[in-house]
């Protein structure tokens, strides 16, 4: 890669609206640095994108594991001395009933959703600052879900809605401790799209989910510490 090149790093980038998040920064020119847990997945995204014309590097992590996440942030520094954004996009939907109680959520349910929602986020952000410090416009997005919401809360999709909902008020403090580090950062829901977790009933598409975290990657406002949803800052 460039020394101009702006650098994103995607987690969950092999499929979906993270794919999609990868297509489209690299069509603006990103070398684009992506994650899967899934090898094969992640091999086949990066062939995908290699095909037009994408400048792109994959790397198999779970980020929901700490150790992977330790192995991809060190490597990730033998190829490049900056990072200008990060997009926590990796996250699972373990929910199997409309509205199921959170009364009957089980412990292993909960704890799975917030390895990948919440604890992978925390894990990429905490390691990938002395990257995002190096760049003028240090960015992290945090994919998020109006599900989370703290002002529209209601019982259905427990594990879901409490791991979104943690990953909000992550941003919120990260926001705080990373302004003296000149990095921004901000959480951000897509929209219900048409992906393995969000079911083919949704009425957005991977691309349309995967434009709103561009706009926002893309926005010249320098904002930080805020929640946005269809292009707009929205009550956390």
């Amino acid at each position: 890669m460039t020394s101009s090149q702006k650098v994103a790093v995607v987690t969950g980038g092999s499929r979906g609206i993270g794919f999609e998040i990868c297509h489209q920064l690299g069509l603006m020119g990103y070398h684009v640095v992506f994650t899967s847990r899934t090898a094969a997945l992640g091999e086949k995204a990066l062939s995908d994108l290699h095909h037009f014309g994408i400048h792109a590097d994959y790397f198999t992590a779970d980020a929901g594991n700490e150790a992977d996440c330790k192995v991809f942030a060190d490597w990730l520094a033998t190829i490049t001395s900056r990072v200008d954004l990060l997009v926590n996009n990796a996250g699972v939907f373990l929910d199997t009933q409309d509205h199921a109680p959170l009364l009957e959520c089980g412990t292993d349910r909960l704890l799975d959703t917030f390895s990948t929602n919440l604890f992978g986020a925390v894990y990429m952000t905490r390691l990938l600052v002395p990257l995002l410090e190096k760049s003028s416009d240090g960015q992290i997005i945090n994919v998020s879900s109006m599900l989370g919401q703290l002002d529209t809360m209601h019982s259905g999709f427990p594990a879901y809605r409490l791991s979104k909902l943690a990953l909000n008020g992550t941003t919120k403090i990260f926001a705080e401790e990373l302004a003296s580090h000149n990095i921004r950062i901000n959480s951000i829901c897509p929209g219900w799209c048409r992906t393995e977790l969000g079911s083919q009933e949704a009425p957005k598409s991977a691309a349309e989910g995967a434009s709103e975290i561009v706009w926002l990657a893309t926005d010249k406002s320098k904002v930080t510490g805020k929640f946005f949803n269809n292009r707009s800052v929205v009550d956390w």
